[in-house]
């Protein structure tokens, strides 16, 4: 977990599109009365209003995101963004929403209440923000999202830290320690520190994170200022105007898809030729007369270090009957890949180029979204399509086809 918004997209989406897996393990969560009482209140304040509106500042590894937000419960909301750049701008009217990039708008249902800021801005203000104005304290919505995340042994601490102050302002807040590890036995290979700073009138005002995995130290800000509860909006400001604007085609099922619809059961896998981490060149004609799994995953990709440990099993059970595994990386740091293959004991081949979503492989396949799992029969046509929910089963029956 590199920051709060990597945790928190593990809900979902995380970034590059990898699906989170529930966790049946519940996090380990000890909250200070005063950290409790402190939340309670401030949830009740954004809970009993009927609307809020703030700017707020992103700074993440020296690039900053700046959002304007306008929201009004139920399902009103306007939020513009500079978040690369690019204006972006979504506005919810009440009927659906609009989401604006450049001169092309798509229209898409609305969301959940509880959905409505974080939907649109992907960061830690959007989700707590949404939590609170929903009535859920932040504790809540965070253990809810560590019961989520593929995370084995998940551990948060709250207390309440010595106030402190900002541009001459005192904050109230709560500290946040996050301990998660990637299997159940290992030691905590991620710590994050998550403050949670409050003005006096008790509104979120500041989140800072600071994350340690391995050697690697990160640091986040997201700063809120001009917040009011309950303002006076404008008529005009949740109308959607589409002067000047193109409806965004529809994607097609190509596009829709996560992986190339041209990968079905029964049909020949597409061919590629790469090169592996030690350089020796695999094709699909390697494996002839194996049952083969094509494994597209990456090690920040949290599910598919979730699902390493099933697939070691399946391939330890497996192998002397004839299964091999070809792991497919979308990783982007050659060391992060040595260095989980080799903590973890992997031994099969791993394919890698160092260009994550736009490596060869994977693009070839039309992957959008990992882990993602191709199961080649000893005949060389497909005999399973991502069968996370039984890959056991999908290898037992492709080894004993004839």
């Amino acid at each position: 977990m590199k920051n709060l918004s990597a945790l928190l997209l593990l809900l979902a989406v995380a970034p590059g599109g990898a699906v989170a897996q529930p966790n049946a393990t519940p996090s380990q969560t000890t909250v200070e009365p005063a950290a409790k009482t402190l939340l309670d209140g401030v949830t009740a304040t954004y809970h009993a209003a009927k609307g809020v509106r703030f700017k707020l500042v992103v700074d993440e590894k020296n690039t900053q995101s700046h959002f304007a937000v306008s929201f009004q419960k139920p399902n009103l909301l306007r939020v513009e963004t500079h978040a690369t750049g690019q204006p972006t701008k979504f506005v919810s009217d009440g009927k659906a929403r609009y989401s604006v990039e450049g001169t092309t708008y798509k229209r898409e249902p609305l969301p959940e209440q509880a959905e409505m800021l974080w939907a649109p801005m992907n960061n830690g203000t959007g989700f707590l923000m949404s939590a609170m104005l929903d009535g859920h304290s932040p504790i809540v919505a965070l253990q809810k999202a560590l019961k989520s995340a593929p995370f084995p042994n998940p551990r948060m601490t709250v207390v309440v830290p010595p106030l402190a102050v900002v541009d001459g302002v005192s904050l109230n807040g709560v500290k946040i320690n996050l301990l998660t590890s990637t299997t159940p036995k290992s030691t905590p290979s991620s710590v994050s520190v998550i403050y949670l700073w409050f003005d006096p009138v008790g509104l979120l005002s500041r989140i800072s994170t600071s994350s340690v995995e391995g050697k690697t130290i990160e640091k986040s800000t997201e700063q809120i200022s001009d917040q009011q509860l309950d303002p006076t909006f404008a008529p005009d400001t949740f109308k959607f105007n589409a002067t000047g604007l193109k409806l965004a085609p529809i994607p097609t099922v190509e596009e829709q898809s996560e992986f190339d619809p041209r990968l079905k059961v029964g049909t020949a896998p597409l061919a590629f030729s790469a090169k592996t981490l030690k350089g020796q060149t695999v094709s699909l004609a390697n494996y002839k007369g194996k049952v083969l799994i094509l494994d597209f995953w990456a090690t920040w990709c949290g599910p598919c270090v979730a699902s390493m440990p099933e697939l070691k099993s399946v391939y330890a059970k497996y192998h002397p009957k004839g299964l091999e595994v070809v792991g497919i990386s979308l990783d982007e740091d050659k060391s992060d890949l040595t260095s989980y293959i080799k903590t973890n004991k992997i031994t099969w081949s791993q394919v890698f180029d160092g260009k994550g979503w736009e490596s060869r492989v994977p693009h070839i396949y039309g992957v959008k979204a990992i882990p993602f799992f191709l199961v080649v029969g000893k005949n060389g046509k497909i005999a399973a399509v991502d069968p996370r929910d039984d890959l056991e089963g999908a290898v037992k029956k492709a080894l004993a086809a004839s």
